[in-house]
Formats: structure tokens, C-alpha cells, sequence
């Protein structure tokens, strides 16, 4: 009787491995064509202003670069690997940190599409990363994403007459107005 049991039921797990093998789909097959992307290696760069607020209050704000290209162009020469900047607020934890600890925060390119950017959000204290998020970017129009927390990330088209400065030379916003 045990002996049949076992049988029974190693043939019901290979049958039930089997149909949900057979019941994922195949992932789908990437389209020719092209994608925006994160670089300024381009005759036709658009200028996009990135903007993370706390509380309704802009705590870091620069301007990138993105192409469109074909998608095996798209990673040949990269504007920056990623934008960094550290949050700190002396008056209460952001993210659970305690109160003042400094936050770090890194924005990336996740993917790209032929009608949009994808960015991977993600915010660090204590070796900790409690929020990882995605946003995407449009070209043409302003998009935001709540991330919780009072936490905010925004981007948005500038204006070709302002040159767009790269993430590594980006300066938080100033205080004084």
C-alpha cells in the first residue's frame, strides 16, 4: 500500500509540474524597433527634469538626457549608470531610520519602449532598502508616482533651450528663495 501511495503520489506531481509548465505563457518576443533611453549620445536628445519631493517640498531636482534609438544602440554609450542623492530629514525618520540618518537614493534606467522610459526608484538607510519602485518617464508629458511615506518622484520634458546637466553634476535644490 505504501509503495503504491509513493507512486501515486510522485505521478501526481509530475503531472501537476507538467500542466504548469505547459500553462506559462512564453515570454513575449522583443520588438524591432525604436526605444527611448537613458543617454545623450544622440543628435536628437530630449531634456528631462527628474524631481524627488518629501512632503510636497522638492528635496532633489536635475535634468538628463534620453534618446531614442534602436535597441541595440541603446546601452553603447550610457549617459551616467545612475542618478544618487541623500535625503535627510533632522525632524523625523523618512523610512524608518531613526530621526536625522541620512537616506540614500538612486534612480535608473529599468527599461525602455518605444513610447516611454522606465526608471527603477529605490531608497537605502542602514543597508536596508525599504522601497524599490518603478516610474516611467515620458518624452512628451509630466509624469508622477507616488513612493509612500511623503516620498514623490516626478519628471517632466524641459525646454531645449536649457541645456540638460547630467546626474553627477546635479546640486539638490537651494533653500533660499
Amino acid at each position: 500500500m505504501t509503495t503504491f501511495l509513493t507512486q501515486a503520489t510522485a505521478a501526481l506531481c509530475l503531472l501537476v509540474a507538467s500542466l504548469s509548465h505547459a500553462a506559462s505563457p512564453a515570454p513575449k518576443p522583443v520588438k524591432p524597433g525604436p526605444v527611448w533611453s537613458l543617454s545623450s549620445q544622440c543628435s536628437a536628445a530630449k531634456g528631462i527634469a527628474v524631481e524627488v519631493s518629501l512632503d510636497g517640498k522638492a528635496v532633489y531636482k536635475t535634468s538628463i538626457s534620453i534618446c531614442r534609438g534602436l535597441r541595440e544602440d541603446t546601452h553603447l554609450q550610457p549617459a551616467q549608470d545612475k542618478l544618487a542623492f541623500s535625503l535627510k530629514d533632522g525632524g523625523r525618520s523618512i523610512l524608518g531610520e531613526p530621526a536625522g540618518e541620512p537616506v540614500e537614493g538612486n534612480i535608473w534606467e529599468a527599461g525602455e519602449t518605444a513610447d516611454n522610459l522606465i526608471f527603477g526608484v529605490s531608497f537605502a538607510t542602514n543597508g536596508n532598502v525599504p522601497l524599490n519602485a518603478l516610474h516611467v518617464v515620458y518624452p512628451d508629458k509630466q509624469s508622477r508616482s507616488e513612493l509612500g511615506q511623503g516620498l514623490a518622484i516626478t519628471t517632466y520634458p524641459v525646454l531645449a533651450e536649457t541645456p540638460p546637466r547630467q546626474g553627477k553634476d546635479a546640486q539638490p535644490p537651494s533653500t533660499k528663495r
